[in-house]
């Protein structure tokens, strides 16, 4: 119903095709090159002076609206903001700091492995300091374990040297060593049985020596004398000899022995022999029948030291011999 207002109805009421215009473009040109600093980075740290990063791109809003990244020369004359900040700035709570294991001693038979564990802290400053275990919470991390706990292989120990030979020289002769089968367990090294140890044992006997010995003077006993007196020799036999590598006893050349040789021979028995009646044969009867005398001669002989053979001496000197007996008859009846 007319009342003569006008009055403000909704949109649809109007014809739609005669509405005017409500907007229009304007300032239709590039907009100043800004920076824009872009959204910060997580902080570095959650205590201790962290830092944040950000871009901050020279950007341009063109007439077409859009909004894009140019050179950073189109922003020259701008004071660029900064694309770092300080964060997270105030001390930290001590913590501990926890190294790797250290590679263990031992291979085998129980090793003590380590590792370093400090409490540390870092300050507002960025300084990081290690501060008694007390200010971090809870015990400290392991500091050590043992490791390589196994059985070690045995092996074996030489524990003397060689001993003096059994032969100074002349064959092989024999000496001696101690070897013995240890073991490293975690309770430590122990001896154990020889079966226990895989790899071929050291030696513990050996050949020496080989080499001959000095040679020396064989002399052997003299041989009865060749006369009973008057002069005789004797004999015996006298060798260089040597005891050699093969253990034989051999003889070898004299100009092996250094010393001088000793004597072969000798003379024995040096003095006269005991004087003796010496018969001649009975020279016949001088009776070819009835009681007639037989002659023949006695005479004393000795043989004496130097002579060549026994000699004719003196009847006093069988006389005086003791051997010698009363001097035998030179005549008898016949």
């Amino acid at each position: 119903m007319a009342t003569g207002k006008t009055e403000l109805v909704p949109n649809t009421a109007c014809d739609q095709t005669s509405r005017p215009v409500n907007e229009r473009p304007c300032g239709v040109f590039d907009c100043e090159p800004r920076w824009e600093v872009q959204p910060f980075s997580t902080c570095t740290r959650t205590c201790g002076n962290g830092s944040q990063m950000a871009l901050v791109p020279c950007k341009q809003v063109k007439a077409d609206s859009a909004d894009v990244v140019v050179n950073d020369d189109a922003c020259i004359g701008q004071q660029q903001p900064a694309g770092v900040r300080r964060c997270n700035d105030f001390d930290c709570t001590p913590v501990w700091d926890i190294e790797s294991w250290r590679e263990c001693p031992q291979s085998c038979g129980g090793g003590t492995q380590t590792r370093t564990v400090r409490c540390m802290r870092t300050f507002a400053n960025g300084d990081t300091i290690e501060v008694p275990d007390s200010l971090c919470r809870g015990r400290p991390p392991q500091r050590s374990r043992p490791c390589n706990t196994q059985d070690c292989p045995a092996e074996w120990r030489v524990i003397t040297d060689w001993q003096d030979c059994s032969h100074s020289c002349g064959g092989v002769g024999t000496q001696t060593r101690d070897v013995e089968c240890w073991q490293l367990t975690v309770g430590g090294w122990s001896l154990v049985e020889d079966a226990v140890c895989l790899l071929a044992m050291p030696a513990r006997r050996q050949a020496c020596q080989r080499i001959d010995c000095p040679a020396y003077w064989f002399d052997g006993e003299f041989s009865p004398c060749s006369a009973s007196c008057a002069g005789g020799s004797q004999a015996r036999i006298v060798q260089c000899r040597a005891l050699l590598s093969t253990g034989n006893d051999e003889v070898v050349d004299e100009s092996r022995c250094g010393t001088v040789k000793p004597i072969a021979q000798r003379n024995c028995n040096m003095f006269d022999c005991e004087a003796f009646w010496f018969q001649l044969p009975w020279q016949g009867c001088n009776q070819s029948c009835g009681r007639g005398l037989e002659l023949r001669d006695v005479v004393c002989r000795q043989h004496r030291l130097g002579d060549d053979g026994v000699t004719l001496v003196d009847d006093l000197v069988c006389t005086s011999a003791p051997t010698a007996g009363r001097r035998p008859i030179t005549q008898r009846y016949c």
